[in-house]
């Protein structure tokens, strides 16, 4: 049979065609067993020698049962008095069927017989802790071996798929399938519970990029999966059609093979795993009832997140859990499965799980070498973590929105929000509905925290300590590119292009729909199968979420540790200090934080000495308390020369390259913009509010127009209808405007190619000059781009000027006949034929038109004509409080040269050079960046942007003309970012 076997008409059938490999059978015939012959022949009630076990009458069977019964009762009685849990039985190796510190010894035929019954009966008593994932026990699993020792089972599971109830067996190993061509595969299974004998069974095959053959070579020295392409973790569901999931107890399920020659057979009859809202940890109570399946929840917080921590090994001490699991509490995670290959044998590590577990919020999961029986250890380590990612992905599907796989040494982090996840996966979910369901999660990179490797001394430590400075704020730079090739793949576009699966990448799995079959996941995506994981998976930007990763032993092992370039990476202040004040708080945490103030807390990092440039000290608190004030990545005195070098080369090159810049940074920006809103005023309340554009010498509208067309493209307010409209409004007053077109042929730039977008926005556009107003209403009336896009798109003229202060100031007599004429600008109040104009300051806009609390200016743009300072200096409070997510201004050094000098570049006194306004805008928490134009004669070749913040640009770069300068704020990292890989700096 082709893969897969499942009917057309089965919903089932099309979700495991779409995600799985699917191998099955054709049905087999059912036996009912109603005697207790049959029971004898199905093995229940065996003894050594089933031949001899023959009553001659109804006292001796009497007898056998009651003999079978008080054994049954004795290891019950051992069970609740010793805690001694016997392991499924396993004819290789009988004396297996104890836990390794066992003193009985067993002849295994006594033991093989009362097995099933005996775990029958505990599992009437366990169902509240294994079966229903209450967080106060332990899991201890199943990990019942095959006969043969070549396949284990972790557990057994009730899932539900599309409202049928299913029979599953999560586990690793070789089972009967025979490979009839590369993508034909026959299972070889059948299944026994109960009174069902003989029941078919398909399974679902781990996903990879070669063919399932190729994966699953019976031929390598494990039997096992192992590090690499080696796939062998399994899903079996058996076609058990019986299934009454709210019964006591269960009868064994065997699953068998089909033909004589497999020799295969794995009982397990622990109790099942139960999967469901019924079966959700105490974690996730609270958060109300889940949405309909094909909804968004209207508040991004409200979603339930479950973390699967892989497999934990070479915990130091009790400090780094701590603060590992107080952030990802803080960030919006509801509840941690945490695996464990470790034995927690400390004090310290047994008292902080102890207390999590009190609180509900972490379910720990056994899965030593010890509790396996010797299948997790270190050739299998790569599939003892599929298994359990595996295990707790059944456990959370119909319990939480969603999950997320990381190691012990990997947060996942969410800048955008300032660490908040559930803006991250609003946008995931959103992403799994525009396809059609047919993307089943969301990748996202990881960011190496080489800092984690800096060795602190003996004082250094002391001093934190005494600053109650958590390891995470420690932790606090990263690589500033990603080293290739552990890290990147240089063939598919190098570390800006970065694919999730050639990386370190983790990722998320939507598990709100429980009509999507699971799967077995891979490490670093959903599947190894490239292409399909990325048709099913969406990848999220960095500044949406991204995994850091507190790791870095390839500069270790390459001596690059003293070289690699940092750039600043720190977490959220707010976060931070909710961390702080939960161990502060809680005396069990505080007591165990403060013993171990040490170097680290993960036995694979040995910190080394690198140098007093890698002693960063612990960040700053912004003046915002929400990022602002954090570092900007600072450029080496070589970087700012070789910048500084191209720009002074490209002057040569070609004199104006600053005049009319690209803006290449506009791609971004429409995401950007709206991701941010989302995140900072909640879903619901981003819907109904709009973005907010200032244009700050709006001249001829150009700017709006660009604006308008980026992000309501529909309102068809473009570049190319303003030209047409001015031209229409001066061919009515019969005139003709000078340069009507823009300076830069703005009226000739290409529209926008998403053109179906439909962002609510509003345009502010102010412009002093009461002719060029006058003009501007005229083109208004004519465009009419509120009724057009029935009030979502907005343009809002305003005859004013900005200033560093509000009042009446003389203008140039230029302003009041001229349209769009550049000597419209203030002037001295005892100029001959000067006119009155009102003036205001951002800020005094801001607080009459934007929410006190959450209230944003998306882009505030600045041509002032040599003004640009004055009104900078006017918003200083909106940037103090990062009102403002960009800031863009002109930097026109040429009016000095005008006769008369008008503007203040370089002929007033205070901030009149580029590099002191940048400055002054770096300790308001924004990067600032010269802008540039990317091509020029002769194929030259230009980067978009270079950095001036941060050192990178040492003196007032030579222009001639004007440039633009765009800035953004670092209380929000996907805007920083977006400009930082942009520029010369960030493409090295």
């Amino acid at each position: 049979q082709t893969i897969p076997h499942m009917p057309s008409s089965s919903s089932e059938g099309r979700l495991m065609r779409r995600h799985g490999y699917i191998t099955s059978h054709p049905a087999a015939e059912v036996r009912v067993r109603t005697s207790v012959a049959s029971e004898f022949e199905r093995g229940h009630l065996s003894s050594t020698s089933s031949s001899s076990r023959k009553p001659s009458n109804a006292t001796y069977l009497v007898a056998m049962l009651s003999m079978v019964l008080a054994g049954a009762f004795m290891l019950f009685l051992l069970d609740e008095a010793l805690g001694i849990h016997f392991r499924p039985f396993s004819k290789s190796n009988p004396s297996e069927s104890f836990g390794p510190a066992s003193k009985f010894k067993s002849s295994g035929a006594l033991f093989g017989g009362i097995g099933g019954p005996s775990k029958q009966l505990r599992s009437s008593r366990n169902n509240n802790n294994n079966n229903n994932n209450t967080p106060s026990q332990e899991v201890k699993h199943a990990f019942a071996w095959s006969e043969d020792r070549k396949f284990v089972a972790v557990d057994r599971y009730f899932v539900d798929l599309d409202g049928v109830t299913k029979v599953a067996v999560v586990g690793d190993g070789t089972v009967p399938l025979t490979f009839k061509n590369p993508n034909i595969v026959i299972g070889e299974l059948l299944c026994d519970m109960g009174d069902e004998e003989d029941r078919p069974a398909r399974v679902v095959m781990m996903r990879g990029d070669k063919r399932p053959k190729q994966h699953y070579d019976t031929e390598k020295k494990y039997p096992f999966s192992t590090n690499g392409d080696n796939f062998k973790s399994l899903i079996i569901y058996c076609d058990i059609v019986h299934v009454d999931k709210d019964a006591r107890d269960h009868p064994p399920l065997t699953i068998k093979g089909k033909r004589a020659q497999d020799n295969f057979k794995v009982t397990i009859d622990s109790p099942f795993v139960r999967t469901g809202p019924e079966a959700a940890p105490g974690g996730l109570v609270g958060y109300g009832p889940p949405p309909s399946v094909g909804e968004l929840r209207s508040n991004p917080e409200d979603y339930k997140t479950v973390h699967c921590m892989c497999p934990m090994y070479g915990l130091k001490n009790a400090r780094w859990l701590i603060e590992w699991l107080e952030y990802h509490r803080a960030v919006g995670v509801a509840h941690v499965h945490l695996y464990s290959y470790d034995p927690l044998t400390s004090e310290p590590l047994r008292t902080a799980m102890e207390h999590y577990k009190k609180e509900g919020f972490v379910t720990p999961h056994d899965w030593s070498h010890e509790a396996s029986q010797g299948f997790t250890q270190g050739h299998t380590y790569e599939h003892a973590k599929w298994l359990a990612m595996s295990d707790c992905l059944l456990r959370s599907r119909g319990v939480a929105d969603f999950v997320l796989f990381s190691d012990l040494d990997e947060i996942v982090n969410a800048p955008d929000s300032q660490g908040s996840l559930g803006p991250a996966m609003l946008e995931c979910h959103d992403a799994h509905l525009q396809a059609s369901k047919t993307k089943l999660g969301c990748s996202f990179n990881s960011h190496t925290i080489t800092s984690v490797y800096t060795k602190l001394s003996a004082s250094e430590v002391e001093e934190e300590k005494k600053s109650n400075t958590l390891l995470l704020e420690r932790y606090s730079y990263e690589e500033a590119k990603p080293m290739c090739p552990y890290n990147c793949n240089e063939a598919r576009g190098g570390p800006t292009k970065r694919k999730f699966h050639y990386g370190r990448q983790k990722y998320m799995v939507y598990t709100g729909d429980t009509g999507i079959a699971p799967v077995i996941p891979w490490t670093h995506a959903i599947w190894r199968d490239y292409g399909l994981a990325d048709i099913g998976m969406e990848i999220l930007k960095d500044h949406v979420i991204h995994v850091r990763h507190y790791q870095g032993h390839w500069y270790k092992n390459t001596d690059s540790l003293t070289t690699v370039r940092e750039k600043p990476a720190h977490l959220s202040p707010k976060i931070m200090d909710q961390i702080r004040a939960k161990i502060q708080s809680t005396s069990t945490l505080k007591n165990l934080v403060e013993k171990y103030p040490g170097n680290g807390g993960l036995k694979w990092i040995e910190p080394v000495d690198r140098g007093s440039a890698y002693k960063h000290g612990p960040p700053t608190s912004g003046s915002s308390g929400s990022g602002g004030g954090l570092p900007g990545y600072q450029c080496t005195a070589e970087q700012a020369r070789r910048q500084e070098d191209r720009i002074a080369k490209r002057f040569k090159e070609w004199w104006s390259h600053s005049a009319c810049p690209d803006q290449v940074w506009m791609e971004t920006f429409p995401g950007i913009v709206d991701t941010i809103e989302k995140k900072h005023k909640g879903y619901s309340k981003a819907k109904e509010s709009s973005l907010v554009v200032v244009d700050i010498g709006c001249n001829k509208g150009y700017t709006s127009a660009d604006f308008l067309d980026l992000l309501h493209p529909s309102g068809d307010f473009n570049a190319k209808t303003l030209h047409t409209a001015i031209n229409d409004v001066a061919k009515d007053r019969g005139t003709k405007y000078k340069r009507a077109c823009g300076a830069c042929g703005d009226c000739q730039r290409p529209l926008e190619k998403t053109r179906s977008r439909r962002m609510r926005v509003e345009v502010h556009c102010f412009e002093p000059s009461p002719a060029t107003y006058d003009m501007l209403l005229s083109v208004d009336e004519k465009l009419d781009i509120k009724t057009r896009t029935d009030g979502m798109a907005r343009w809002v003229i305003h005859n004013k000027g900005l200033h560093d202060h509000s009042g009446i100031l003389a203008w140039h007599k230029a302003c009041k006949n001229a349209v769009g004429d550049e000597l419209c600008t203030i002037v001295d109040e005892s100029t001959p034929e000067a006119i009155k104009v009102p003036v205001t300051t951002v800020d005094e806009f801001a607080s009459q038109n934007l929410d006190s609390k959450d209230g944003l200016i998306h882009m505030l743009k600045i041509d002032a004509e040599g003004l640009d300072p004055a009104v900078l200096k006017g918003a200083t409070d909106t940037l103090k409080k990062q009102k403002a997510i960009y800031v863009m201004f002109e930097f026109n050094p040429g009016l000095r040269d005008k006769k008369p000098p008008y503007g203040m570049w370089g002929v007033a006194e205070g901030l009149t050079k580029l590099l002191e306004v940048t400055e002054w805008l770096d300790t308001l928490s924004y990067d600032c960046y010269l802008d540039s134009r990317v091509d020029g004669p002769d194929g030259i070749d230009a980067p978009p942007l270079y950095r001036i913040t941060g050192g990178c640009i040492r003196k007032d770069p030579k222009i001639a003309g004007w440039s633009n300068v765009i800035c953004a704020s670092r209380a929000f990292p996907s805007a920083v970012d977006s400009l930082f890989e942009l520029s010369m700096v960030g493409r090295e």
